[in-house]
């Protein structure tokens, strides 16, 4: 048996071999919260280390572990040991930190002449002992890593921390191995930033909670390279191998925020494939955004969408700070921030939502959505884009304003044509009276629609109102007189206006303006297309129609002198 003795404890020898393994030899190493010192204290946290140390050290056992680990890595072979982290909690008073750069190199990295290129890069598994138990039990019996008292507030508690580029030049299709977080209480304490999990490809991250983040203050310089990082917190994953065949792969995993405000809950910027399963965040006080999500990397790559099955972002909002986009603007919170990319949200949870005048979704990126229950308790819609694809589909949405719909599209600096689909919803409205806007009306804003395809299959409310399919409808029927409307139909119409003449043997006439108000003035500035004569001889039984063709989200009006509008009647085109 190959061991070798760090004071009271026996861990695999540098030179393990399969032969070991097959006799009985074990492929990890163990970490206590009691620190083994000197091998005589009996002080709970002395320095938790892992092997031989001074007394009172302020040096991690888990920081020493991962030290030890990276030692079994060379070129040939890139096996690491897991490192068991015991049940207990460790005090932190430094990051810990797996940190390589462009001149710290890891033991694997192959010399450029023999092949130009690099090996598998292993990053070390940490695997806590005991019981995470789920959102409620904040002392549950496990492996807890907190922030002491005297820890630099702003930085990461933990932080994988592998480089964002090759380490040398001609160096092709590195083959980066995340390793693995599991089972693990995070407090962060109101100090630490949170938790960086920088997965390169075949990382796991499963069964963690991190507790308590904050505002990182006044930078992570360790984060996601040396450049620094000024505003990722809670749970930050960076991925970026493409065309490997890799995946990082995060699941059961908590954020949840206290007194102290954070920015965000799950950063995930990905150009690789990224799959979450059961991440939930939640702030009870001021927070920015649940998921803050851009799958476009640094390398604009689409290749993979960003997948997430079931998760919740269940927050307060109020961020006062920076928000990442001010052309067009961000909101200052949100359940879901979508920066770029193609993100797929799987979701069968029973809800989720945000508190205050917030929007729950705002994507830049391209979004779908199968199922779920989405809900904006302010006078914010529940989707916001700037016009990328958006599909909705087997969706609950819960609505209590009376001022806005459920869908916006803004007005983007670059948009880009696509489809808005909401197929099988099932819609709540909690306004008892009658609301200033459809409950569920698509807004265009000064958005160019000829450039979408819409499509909103219909379907019935709480109160049993019809809505978003056929037949369409007008916002006032009969139009008044002079004032200009905006098609919230999903499809393009095609209205029948009745005109009368207001007095009998009096002529009159009718002034029709369409467009689609690109200048985006308020009210909006739309032209006359042509104005048309009503014989004095007409009358309600016997009426002018005046027709007109409205694509959707396109604004009209129509204006008259001496005559009456009747009711008009809107078929779809």
């Amino acid at each position: 048996m190959s061991y070798q003795t760090i004071w009271k404890y026996n861990y695999p020898d540098r030179s393990i071999t399969a032969e070991d393994l097959a006799n009985g030899a074990k492929p990890y190493i163990t970490v206590s919260a009691k620190g083994v010192s000197n091998g005589l204290s009996d002080l709970i946290n002395d320095g938790a280390d892992f092997g031989p140390d001074t007394p009172g050290t302020q040096t991690s056992g888990i920081q020493e572990a991962i030290n030890y680990a990276r030692s079994f890595a060379n070129i040939y072979n890139a096996f690491l040991p897991e490192i068991h982290l015991l049940q207990g909690e460790y005090l932190i008073h430094q990051p810990i930190y797996l940190k390589y750069t462009s001149t710290i190199l890891p033991a694997e990295v192959i010399d450029p002449s023999i092949a130009g290129n690099a090996a598998s890069i292993s990053a070390p598994s940490l695997i806590g002992y005991g019981n995470v138990n789920g959102q409620n039990n904040y002392t549950p019996t496990g492996t807890i890593i907190k922030a002491a008292s005297d820890f630099p507030k702003g930085e990461y508690l933990y932080a994988l921390l592998l480089p964002t580029t090759a380490w040398y030049s001609g160096a092709t299709n590195p083959q980066w191995v995340g390793g693995k977080l599991e089972n693990i209480i995070f407090d962060c304490n109101n100090l630490a930033a949170g938790v960086m999990l920088q997965q390169f490809g075949n990382g796991t991250a499963r069964r963690l909670s991190i507790r308590n983040p904050t505002v990182p203050n006044p930078v992570i310089t360790q984060a996601p390279d040396s450049n620094g990082q000024t505003w990722q917190t809670g749970a930050f994953v960076y991925t970026t191998t493409v065309n490997s065949g890799e995946y990082t792969e995060l699941s059961n995993i908590q954020i949840r925020g206290s007194t102290s405000a954070f920015e965000d809950g799950f950063v995930l910027y990905s150009s690789s494939q990224l799959i979450g399963t059961n991440l939930w965040v939640t702030s009870y006080n001021n927070g920015r955004y649940g998921f803050n999500l851009n799958n476009s990397g640094s390398s604009r790559s689409f290749q993979y969408p960003l997948i997430l099955i079931n998760p919740e972002a269940d927050i307060v909002g109020g961020w006062t700070g920076s928000v990442p986009s001010t052309n067009p603007a961000s909101p200052q919170s949100a359940g879901y921030y979508i920066g770029g990319g193609n993100v797929k949200i799987i979701n069968n949870n029973s809800f989720i939502g945000i508190q205050g005048n917030y929007p729950y979704i705002f994507s830049f990126g391209t979004l779908y959505i199968d199922g779920g229950y989405y809900r904006a308790t302010g006078n914010q819609y529940v989707i916001v884009t700037p016009g990328q694809t958006t599909v909705v589909e087997n969706a609950t949405f819960e609505y209590n304003s009376s001022s806005n719909g459920v869908f916006k599209t803004i007005n983007a600096d670059n948009p880009v044509p696509g489809s808005q689909v909401f197929r099988n919803i099932t819609y709540y409205d909690e306004n008892t009276g009658t609301p200033s806007y459809l409950p569920f009306s698509i807004n265009w804003g000064n958005f160019y629609p000829w450039w979408m395809r819409i499509q909103v299959d219909p379907f019935f409310d709480n109160n049993n109102r019809y809505f978003g399919g056929y037949p369409p409808s007008l916002t006032t029927n009969p139009p008044v007189s002079g004032t200009t409307y905006q098609n919230q139909n999903p499809t393009k119409i095609k209205i029948y206006l009745p005109v009368y003449a207001s007095s009998s043997g009096t002529a009159g006439s009718v002034s029709v303006a369409i467009g689609n108000n690109q200048s985006g003035t308020n009210p909006p500035s739309i032209p006359t297309l042509y104005t048309k004569f009503i014989n004095g001889s007409t009358s309600s039984s016997s009426p002018e129609i005046i027709t007109l063709e409205v694509p959707a989200g396109w604004y009209y009006k129509f204006t008259g002198t001496g005559v009456t509008f009747g009711t008009a009647t809107v078929d779809a085109v």
